[in-house]
């Protein structure tokens, strides 16, 4: 199947000039030539930019993928080594379209990237249509133009429907450098593998991204070519890019801050619960609900809800724990989405460790622990290592302070011991907390925090 689809690898060098390649850089005289001087049209090789119509217009053509075959990729740029898993290829590289999409007004947000903790693709919606012409061949098909949306060029073989029609991110790529120490001057997809322009699974380096979480292995099997879908390997196509703003053509992504703060105004340890907005302006009174419903009335009309949640210091441990429960029950592609924590703080999953992770035998790698006590006066580090017999080992640490913690991490971490796991009591105060580890916490790639459990002795620290 490799050999079918590589089309351009496939070419052999001694044939006719490819005539798909020679109709795009004659378009590309063309459209230079009429919209010389014109502010509203921007030209590339294989992209057209419309700002008064506000379309992006790419030239491409279909791999030859399968009816029933799985796609990883909607498009992908030139001399991608993923062209087999991807619908179609286009003539223009992955930078000039994401040049087009800025030209017609829209700001780039950003891919998911799982070791900063950016579960969810962020950007302005996009919708994206193909047009081409049914090959005249298939006599069970009447020949002419076909226009249809990316997502019903599509099935889930567990419904047998095409994808819902939602749209992509235009999440904008990253840029990287190409000499070590040298500044982030090229764009990633451009360079990489898959030189991805649109993906079909959340991909950290692509131009375009659907717009909901889709892991890669989740959802490895489950986009496939719709039978209904007809076309020729190597046969032209257009694919036209078109925002698709709120009505009152306002941006969909809503970014939003959570501060929880004490009452001032109440005895005990009572919260207020702040939502604001970009500009500041708050959006709800000082309870948790209010702010649950003002992030849902927002979704209901149609936004993106991305939202930063910052715990007070004066909450204890449990208290965060169920702050971060609250809200990730209320997370999905038509719910909100919970962003990285603020610097220096513990993003929402370190508090939902997987239980069989209190078993040091049972993890992945060999993780530090870290034992504390409620005022935190009190605490031991335990390194874990396995001999040349497979047994496992500790050796324990003490310090004197936050910072002798983060040396004794920076200094003794390495592969296997790229992440801590918290043991404290849960009436610790999340400040207690982040005032010891706070100095340490890029030293490790990950921190956990682990619930008391009533069964548990606690670890005895000297």
């Amino acid at each position: 199947m490799m050999a079918l689809v590589s089309l351009a690898r496939a070419q052999d060098a001694t044939t006719q000039p490819d005539p798909f390649e020679k109709a795009v850089d004659q378009a590309l005289a063309e459209a230079t030539a009429k919209f010389q001087g014109d502010a509203n049209v921007l030209v590339r090789r294989g992209v057209l930019a419309d700002r008064a119509a506000g379309t992006v217009t790419i030239s491409a053509r279909f791999t030859g993928v399968g009816t029933g075959e799985t796609v990883e990729f909607f498009l992908v740029g030139p001399d991608s080594a993923k062209d087999y898993e991807s619908l179609a290829v286009s003539a223009a590289k992955a930078s000039d379209v994401h040049a087009g999409l800025a030209f017609v007004g829209l700001e780039p947000g950003r891919p998911v990237n799982y070791r900063e903790s950016r579960l969810w693709p962020k950007g302005e919606r996009v919708e994206m249509s193909f047009a081409w012409d049914v090959p005249v061949e298939d006599e069970k098909i009447k020949a002419g133009a076909v226009r249809m949306n990316a997502e019903e060029l599509m099935v889930d073989p567990r419904t047998e429907k095409p994808l819902a029609v939602e749209g992509f991110m235009f999440v904008g790529s990253v840029r990287v450098q190409s000499k070590e120490g040298g500044p982030p001057d090229t764009y990633l997809a451009d360079v990489s593998e898959a030189r991805s322009i649109v993906s079909n699974y959340n991909e950290p380096g692509t131009v375009l991204d659907v717009p909901g979480q889709a892991v890669q292995g989740a959802v490895y099997g489950f986009r496939k070519i719709s039978p209904a879908v007809k076309f020729s390997a190597g046969q032209s196509v257009t694919v036209t890019l078109k925002p698709m703003p709120m009505k009152d053509g306002s941006r969909r992504v809503s970014e939003l801050k959570l501060t929880v703060e004490p009452m001032a105004d109440r005895a005990g340890k009572a919260f207020q619960y702040i939502l604001s907005d970009e500009a500041g302006k708050r959006l709800s009174d000082r309870t948790a609900a209010s702010a649950l419903a003002a992030i849902g009335s927002l979704v209901e009309a149609g936004h993106d809800v991305f939202v930063t949640v910052t715990p007070s210091d004066d909450m204890t441990l449990a208290d965060v724990r169920r702050l971060y429960g609250l809200f990730d029950a209320a997370q999905g592609a038509k719910g909100l989405r919970v962003e990285p924590a603020r610097a220096g703080h513990l993003f929402w999953r370190a508090f939902f460790p997987q239980e069989e992770w209190r078993d040091a035998q049972s993890r992945l790698g060999e993780p530090w622990e870290l034992h504390l006590r409620a005022n935190a006066d009190a605490a031991m580090l335990r390194q874990f290592s396995y001999n040349d017999d497979q047994e496992l080992k500790t050796k324990d640490f003490t310090f004197k302070d936050p910072d002798e913690l983060a040396k004794i991490l920076k200094e003794q971490s390495g592969r296997w011991t790229d992440g801590v796991f918290v043991f404290a009591p849960a009436e610790m105060t999340y400040g207690r907390l982040m005032s010891v580890i706070r100095p340490g916490l890029s030293n490790v790639n990950w921190w956990y925090v682990f619930p008391p459990v009533a069964t548990t002795q606690p670890v005895q620290i000297p």
